[in-house]
């Protein structure tokens, strides 16, 4: 007399989206004479050496496939998460297990970049959008076709230092399990904070040539004027003192009249 045995070999993870599909695969061992997919409890499919084709139950009947090396579950639903076990029964009676813990996820949205900051550092935030299984979704950013290095544990948040000389494009990636979305490009020069401020340093400098320029016109006014006040003063002292040399020379003159007259 010898007894059955029930060995469990192996279990696995795998990922699904939502409406899409999946499919388990495995290697069916020398001497099984009978294979059983079960979900939690309940039946998927029965295929055994004595039925020329496999046996599918509700509520999986339609929605699964089983072919020699793979089962496949089309148009996923969130109510097909849990464990799978598949079950090979021997020639000798003994049977062997192996078990699969299916997770279903929400396709990724397209994530955007926020951003704020100032001509010292900025803080790009990649905004996720993501509703479950936040904890399978990483993050990875990329500048200038380079990986950047960010920590894990708030990879939604990149900070950058010195931003002056870390412009251009940035873009966030988020990943999970089969699936990937990219956000669109985004600009340093668009960052809140970082672009008002670079706007009021424009503004400043503007004003201070302005200024600069006005200062410039007026010394030119003031330099032009003073100038021509002083040719001015220069050619009426000249014509005074010709007026005064003309009024002495005709004082001698006179003088020198009367004494000749006074004579005769």
């Amino acid at each position: 007399f010898w007894g059955i045995s029930v060995s469990i070999q192996e279990e696995y993870t795998e990922y699904g989206m939502v409406n899409q599909n999946v499919s388990f695969s495995f290697n069916r061992p020398k001497g099984t004479i009978e294979i059983v997919w079960k979900f939690r409890h309940d039946k998927i499919v029965d295929w055994s050496d004595l039925s020329k084709e496999p046996v599918y139950y509700q509520p999986y009947r339609g929605r699964t496939v089983i072919n020699k090396n793979t089962l496949s579950i089309n148009e996923l639903r969130k109510e097909d998460v849990g464990i799978y076990t598949l079950e090979y029964t021997f020639d000798d009676g003994n049977t062997e297990e192996n078990k699969y813990n299916l997770m279903v996820l929400d396709p990724l949205s397209k994530p955007k970049i926020t951003c704020r900051g100032n001509l010292s550092v900025v803080h790009m935030i990649c905004n996720k959008n993501v509703t479950s299984n936040e904890d399978l979704v990483k993050i990875e950013w990329i500048h200038k076709s380079v990986q950047l290095d960010n920590d894990p544990i708030t990879d939604h948040l990149l900070e950058i230092k010195d931003p002056l000389n870390n412009k251009g494009a940035y873009v966030c990636i988020l990943n999970q399990p089969g699936n990937s979305e990219e956000s669109d490009p985004f600009q340093m020069e668009d960052c809140e904070g970082f672009k008002y401020r670079r706007h009021h340093i424009f503004i400043f400098f503007s004003l201070i040539t302005v200024f600069l320029s006005t200062m410039w016109n007026a010394a030119h006014f003031i330099y032009s004027f003073v100038l021509v006040a002083l040719l001015r003063r220069k050619k009426h002292a000249t014509n005074w003192n010709k007026c005064k040399a003309a009024d002495n020379s005709g004082e001698e003159r006179d003088h020198h009249q009367l004494e000749e007259d006074h004579v005769t």
